[in-house]
């Protein structure tokens, strides 16, 4: 026969098995979760505090190109 707190701790690791053990598909979802929203936090970011610096952009097209 255990004694009581044996017994209680026997009780929390079952308990917390139930518990912990995530199916792997609701796992991968929510780890997609979070790439998606770190990916999102990232773009939204640069959207915000990156300003390009315009320029003006020149490019040579032969004339056998435009006589086609």
């Amino acid at each position: 026969m255990q004694s009581a707190p044996l017994r209680a701790i026997a009780e929390a690791k079952a308990s917390h098995a139930k518990v912990c053990c995530l199916p792997s598909l609701i796992r991968f979802l929510i780890l997609a979760g979070v790439a998606a929203a770190l990916a999102y936090g990232a773009m939204l970011s640069l959207v915000t505090f990156v300003t390009p610096q315009p320029r003006e952009m020149t490019q040579s097209i032969s004339s056998s190109r435009l006589n086609k």
